[in-house]
């Protein structure tokens, strides 16, 4: 008995495709030595007659396995085809059938072809929705919730808080240089032997008061540099020897840092050392007039020849304390001008996170992860490193001496050049203020014993090195990780596909989807609208929107799935009410019943 006979007429008219369904079963019984496909057992509600057309009705036949027999897998083709639910998928006709038979008989090929994969799929799926939907829709949520978080962390969605004014860069990944050209566009501006006349000059002849051949004296000097540079607008200054003591001339630098940040040019001081709460070794006239808004990074020698090319990138010394190396908050400077760097370190992780302050209490929601090359605790203490304290390392490559060298101009070459020739110089480019002079007697010059490659050079400055560390992180060495949503956004993500699971349970049974056309129509919008939410979800960083995204992939596919399980039940469970009223009728053999909704 086919589907549409065991269904008593009501999934369709009983026609020339039920003879080729029962066909079917004899050859099934045939080629299977007495096999069935279905099982002839009673269950605990029914009797064995009754559960074979509960069976037929909703189940689909066993697929027989008939790889011992010679071409078995034409007979399977034409058994799966004979015994399809749907009419229409059958073998067209009994002499389609026949004359296939009579190929097989003939060693010859068959014409009939199998039933897709997407049919086959789709029966099982009809069949098992029609027993249970729950088992589906857990499967739907799972999945659902699943996909949307790693939709979202693969896809690496840019979260930006909205609601504070930015300045400065407005595209945040213009703020890093283009792949390659990193090292073209960092200047090492130095102070060499003879830029102390030059300078002392310069300071007399433009009447800048207090200016001497020592170099704490040359703050006032800093700041109207600094303010020229303000208008040439490079990329980031960097100031590579430190500012301890405090002077007369603090307020000047100082006016100096504050008018070149106005212009959306970050300033990034060196302290040599740490106090244990995290205030840098700074002049204290510096850091109270500056306040939280000092941008500042540690520099820790490094043995460049036992371990060449690894730099400090962050010193724990307190459980609550992170201090960054001054390269890092270079780095941090670049991608972020208008924010200020704060660091999250777990001793157990070979990470480092970076966090960007906007203000106190207000962070971006992105931050950047920089992995580790080696961890470990100091055993000696050296310039700004005690003993015990957590150290940070990641290795870069070194750039050759030459290199450096092309890069470099003189410090007084940027006081006397105009203004034009200045902002042809500097203009995008990233400068690193250093100390190259060389020793000489009561001067310990900032150089260091360098290997490259089997060569140990003795002279290298230490703003060549922190160039290296700039050069490795500015290259993207680093992993760039956004802050896409909290844990409980997992959660959020399983109560948005449960809501899609559970709503199509009451809008499936509206007369309007009792039309395929109508039901197409919805899946394809449902489907639609998922498509649309996961390109606003990565497209876009507007926080309202992106979480508009993530509502809609995490509600739409569940709902689209839990629409077709309903239909598929709705439809078995009409068909079900119809055969039942019909046989409370109890129409004879001659009769017609006519059923109307």
């Amino acid at each position: 008995m086919s589907p549409e006979q065991a269904w008593g007429g009501v999934a369709g008219p009983v026609q020339e495709q039920g003879d080729i369904w029962a066909l079917g079963v004899r050859l099934y019984e045939t080629v299977t030595d007495g096999g069935y496909p279905y099982s002839r057992e009673s269950t605990r509600e029914r009797p064995a007659p009754e559960a074979l057309l509960e069976r037929i009705r909703k189940e689909l036949p066993r697929r027989p396995r008939l790889a011992h027999i010679p071409r078995g897998r034409d007979l399977e083709i034409l058994l799966e085809r004979c015994l399809a639910w749907e009419p229409d998928c059958r073998v067209g006709s009994v002499q389609k059938l026949a004359d296939d038979l009579r190929r097989y008989c003939q060693g010859q090929r068959i014409k009939t072809k199998p039933l897709s994969v997407f049919h086959r799929l789709k029966r099982l799926a009809v069949g098992g929705a029609t027993r249970t939907r729950w088992m589906f829709s857990v499967g739907l949520i799972g999945v659902g919730a699943v996909t949307r978080w790693l939709t979202v962390l693969l896809s690496n969605v840019g979260w930006l808080e909205t609601g504070y004014p930015y300045e400065g860069q407005e595209d945040l990944s213009a703020a890093l240089f283009a792949p390659g050209q990193v090292r073209e566009n960092i200047l090492i501006v130095g102070l060499f032997d003879g830029t102390i006349d030059q300078v002392v000059d310069f300071a007399a002849n433009g009447r800048i008061e207090g200016v001497t051949a020592d170099t704490r004296t040359w703050r006032g000097i800093h700041g109207h540099l600094m303010r020229r540079l303000a208008a040439a607008r490079p990329k980031a200054v960097v100031w590579d020897y430190f500012f301890r003591r405090p002077t007369k001339q603090d307020a000047d630098f100082v006016a100096g840092v504050k008018e070149i940040e106005e212009s959306g040019v970050p300033v990034i001081l060196a302290s040599l050392a740490y106090h244990d709460d995290g205030t840098p070794d700074l002049s204290p006239d510096i850091l109270a007039q500056l306040a939280d808004r000092v941008r500042h990074g540690a520099i820790w020698a490094r043995d460049m020849v036992e371990r060449p090319g690894e730099f400090v990138l962050a010193n724990k010394r307190t459980p609550q304390t992170v201090v960054p190396s001054l390269a890092l908050a270079i780095l941090a400077a670049m991608l972020h001008p208008q924010a200020f760097l704060e660091l999250e370190w777990d001793q157990q992780n070979r990470w480092i996170d970076l966090h960007y302050r906007i203000h106190p209490g207000a962070y971006l929601r992105g931050q950047d992860r920089i992995e580790l090359d080696r961890v470990f605790h100091a055993k000696h203490s050296q310039h700004g490193i005690r003993v015990g304290d957590l150290l940070a390392c990641r290795k870069f490559e070194l750039a050759s001496l030459d290199c450096w060298q092309r890069q470099t101009t003189r410090y007084e070459r940027l006081l006397s050049c105009s203004d034009d020739q200045l902002r042809a110089l500097v203009r995008d480019r990233l400068l690193i203020i250093g100390d190259l002079r060389t020793a000489r007697f009561g001067f310990s010059a900032d150089r260091h014993r360098v290997k490259y490659d089997s060569l140990i050079i003795k002279d290298v400055p230490g703003c060549y090195l922190l160039a290296d560390a700039i050069a490795g992180l500015l290259t993207r060495r680093y992993v760039r990780l956004v802050v896409l949503l909290p844990t409980t956004a997992l959660l959020f993500a399983l109560v948005l596909a449960t809501v899609g699971c559970l709503l199509p349970i009451s809008l499936a049974a509206y007369p309007i989807f009792a039309q395929a056309r109508c039901r197409r129509a919805l899946w394809f919008v449902l489907l639609g609208l998922s498509a649309a939410s996961f390109l606003v979800m990565v497209a876009t960083t507007n926080y309202a929107t992106v979480c508009l995204g993530f509502v809609g992939l995490s509600l739409l596919p569940p709902m689209a799935g839990a629409f077709g399980i309903e239909f598929a039940r709705n439809r078995h469970r009409l068909l079900e009410r119809n055969r039942r009223a019909i046989d409370r009728c109890a129409v004879a053999s001659v009769e017609t019943a006519t059923l109307r909704r």
